[in-house]
Protein backbone atom coordinates (compact mmCIF):
# COMPACT_ATOMS: atom_id res chain seq x y z
CA UNK A 1 0.00 0.00 0.00
CA UNK A 2 2.71 2.46 0.57
CA UNK A 3 4.32 1.48 -2.55
CA UNK A 4 0.80 2.47 -4.99
CA UNK A 5 0.74 5.76 -2.45
CA UNK A 6 4.29 6.74 -3.10
CA UNK A 7 3.47 5.91 -6.90
CA UNK A 8 0.44 7.68 -6.79
CA UNK A 9 2.24 10.76 -5.27
CA UNK A 10 4.99 10.49 -8.12
CA UNK A 11 2.82 10.07 -10.84
CA UNK A 12 0.46 13.32 -9.25
CA UNK A 13 3.74 15.36 -9.10
CA UNK A 14 4.56 15.05 -12.99
CA UNK A 15 1.31 16.13 -13.78
CA UNK A 16 1.04 18.76 -12.01
CA UNK A 17 4.60 19.57 -13.28
CA UNK A 18 3.64 19.19 -16.99
CA UNK A 19 0.59 21.40 -16.58
CA UNK A 20 2.82 23.69 -15.23
CA UNK A 21 5.29 23.52 -18.09
CA UNK A 22 2.31 23.81 -20.81
CA UNK A 23 0.92 26.59 -19.04
CA UNK A 24 3.91 28.75 -19.52
CA UNK A 25 4.68 27.45 -23.34
CA UNK A 26 2.74 30.26 -25.06
CA UNK A 27 3.88 32.15 -28.26
CA UNK A 28 7.91 32.50 -29.32
CA UNK A 29 9.92 35.26 -27.56
CA UNK A 30 10.95 38.46 -30.04
CA UNK A 31 14.00 38.87 -27.51
CA UNK A 32 17.21 38.56 -29.39
CA UNK A 33 18.83 39.86 -31.90
CA UNK A 34 17.12 39.75 -35.38
CA UNK A 35 19.49 40.14 -38.75
CA UNK A 36 17.34 41.38 -41.40
CA UNK A 37 17.93 39.07 -44.82
CA UNK A 38 14.76 40.54 -46.89
CA UNK A 39 13.06 43.81 -46.77
CA UNK A 40 10.00 45.23 -48.58
CA UNK A 41 9.54 49.33 -48.87
CA UNK A 42 10.97 51.38 -46.87
CA UNK A 43 12.56 49.02 -43.86
CA UNK A 44 16.00 51.04 -43.09
CA UNK A 45 16.79 48.01 -40.24
CA UNK A 46 20.30 45.51 -40.66
CA UNK A 47 19.54 44.23 -37.22
CA UNK A 48 17.57 44.71 -34.18
CA UNK A 49 17.76 43.49 -30.28
CA UNK A 50 14.99 43.30 -28.32
CA UNK A 51 15.82 42.82 -24.79
CA UNK A 52 14.25 41.22 -21.86
CA UNK A 53 14.32 44.12 -19.85
CA UNK A 54 11.43 46.02 -23.09
CA UNK A 55 14.31 48.08 -24.46
CA UNK A 56 15.20 47.68 -27.69
CA UNK A 57 18.23 48.81 -30.38
CA UNK A 58 18.94 48.48 -34.07
CA UNK A 59 21.78 49.01 -36.20
CA UNK A 60 21.73 52.74 -36.30
CA UNK A 61 21.90 52.66 -32.49
CA UNK A 62 18.33 53.75 -31.52
CA UNK A 63 16.89 52.96 -28.17
CA UNK A 64 13.32 52.37 -27.75
CA UNK A 65 11.28 50.42 -25.97
CA UNK A 66 8.98 47.51 -26.56
CA UNK A 67 5.69 45.94 -25.58
CA UNK A 68 3.62 42.84 -27.16
CA UNK A 69 0.24 43.97 -27.31
CA UNK A 70 -2.91 41.43 -26.24
CA UNK A 71 -3.99 41.41 -29.67
CA UNK A 72 -0.18 40.15 -30.61
CA UNK A 73 0.93 43.36 -32.54
CA UNK A 74 4.66 44.76 -31.37
CA UNK A 75 4.75 48.43 -29.78
CA UNK A 76 7.73 50.14 -30.33
CA UNK A 77 8.24 53.45 -28.53
CA UNK A 78 10.71 56.25 -29.54
CA UNK A 79 12.52 58.25 -27.63
CA UNK A 80 12.03 62.37 -27.27
CA UNK A 81 9.06 62.09 -28.35
CA UNK A 82 9.79 60.64 -31.65
CA UNK A 83 6.65 58.31 -31.81
CA UNK A 84 4.77 54.80 -31.27
CA UNK A 85 5.13 52.60 -33.72
CA UNK A 86 2.65 49.20 -33.90
CA UNK A 87 3.71 46.48 -36.18
CA UNK A 88 2.56 43.01 -36.94
CA UNK A 89 4.73 40.23 -36.40
CA UNK A 90 5.06 36.60 -36.65
CA UNK A 91 7.31 34.75 -35.03
CA UNK A 92 8.08 31.12 -36.20
CA UNK A 93 11.26 29.56 -34.73
CA UNK A 94 14.20 31.02 -35.62
CA UNK A 95 12.21 33.47 -38.45
CA UNK A 96 10.20 36.61 -37.66
CA UNK A 97 8.24 38.24 -40.01
CA UNK A 98 7.61 42.16 -39.02
CA UNK A 99 5.53 44.31 -41.08
CA UNK A 100 4.28 47.89 -39.97
CA UNK A 101 1.19 50.20 -40.69
CA UNK A 102 1.93 50.85 -44.40
CA UNK A 103 3.12 47.41 -45.34
CA UNK A 104 6.80 47.70 -44.84
CA UNK A 105 7.89 44.43 -43.60
CA UNK A 106 11.05 42.48 -43.11
CA UNK A 107 11.50 38.71 -43.00
CA UNK A 108 14.99 38.28 -39.87
CA UNK A 109 16.76 35.62 -38.52
CA UNK A 110 17.36 35.25 -35.10
CA UNK A 111 21.12 35.64 -34.51
CA UNK A 112 23.28 32.97 -32.90
CA UNK A 113 24.88 35.58 -30.59
CA UNK A 114 24.46 39.02 -29.90
CA UNK A 115 27.11 40.90 -31.39
CA UNK A 116 26.93 43.00 -34.76
CA UNK A 117 26.08 40.74 -37.74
Amino acid sequence: MKLHTSLLRAICLLLAIAVVLGACGGKPSIVGRWQFTATQGNWDYDWMEFFEDGTCTDDWGNQRTWTMLSDGRLKITAGFGAGVYLFDVEISGDTLQITDEYGNSARGVRSENNKEP
